[in-house]
């Protein structure tokens, strides 16, 4: 079991060194393509950590980017350490497994925040939340929604993004309406670099790692406050 971990850290140098390789290639060769959400074109987010246009990466940091660069980072709230692999980011960020400079390792369910935020933003990680811990927690995501609803400031926006298929059970609760969203929006993976705003039917029975090394589903939630 040592050794699994040992060799983790050299696995993701490796992964790291392919991306950026290829990201170079594609700089230089690949002409920028977009998609569109809402009537407007969006471009595809290329960046070599996590090798984001092979994934939901490419959708999710181009619409949630635009959304928090409109506050000011001192109202903005991410949970998840994920947009300072690809910004300079000054808001608050609290990841429970992450500790950098600034941010707040603990748990968003625990965690004490005496503020409110204009903004708050998700990016793939309510997935992980209660499903991917030890002992798995069904349903814990539920109380970590609640929890960054509480903190929304009157009037505020919450954005969530999600793929589908890798937490049945949020997958669930988000079809069944337990969550709660103001508005919900999906996109169906039609290549491996092709994403298509789609109805709820449409993206009913993503998958999440077969397919694809990703979804083929991603979900978008916005709450008001």
């Amino acid at each position: 079991m040592a050794d699994k971990y040992i060799q983790a850290p050299k696995l993701m140098d490796i992964a790291k060194y392919f991306y950026g390789i290829l990201w170079l290639f594609r700089r230089q060769f690949v002409k920028p393509s977009y998609f569109k959400f809402n009537n407007r074109d969006y471009v595809y987010f290329s960046h070599p950590y996590n090798g984001t246009w092979m994934n939901e990466r490419a959708v999710e940091i181009s619409l949630i980017w635009e959304e928090v660069s409109s506050y000011a980072p001192g109202t903005v709230l991410e949970v998840g350490n994920v947009l300072s692999h690809y910004f300079d980011v000054k808001h608050l960020v609290v990841d429970k497994y992450e500790k950098f400079a600034g941010g707040i390792a603990e748990d968003i369910i625990d965690v004490d925040l005496t503020r409110k935020f204009d903004c708050i933003v998700s990016i793939s990680t309510v997935e992980h939340i209660g499903w991917d811990e030890i002992p798995r927690v069904p349903g814990k995501h539920i109380l970590a929604i609640k929890k960054m609803r509480q903190l929304l400031q009157p009037g505020g926006k919450m954005f969530i993004t999600f793929p589908l298929g890798h937490n049945p059970s949020l997958d669930q609760d988000l079809f069944s309406g337990r969550l709660n969203c103001d508005q919900m929006f999906y996109f169906k993976r039609l290549t491996r670099e092709l994403w298509v705003e789609s109805s709820q039917d449409q993206v009913r029975g993503s998958t999440y790692g077969k397919k694809y090394r990703s979804t083929d589903g991603l979900a978008v939630c916005v709450w008001r406050g």
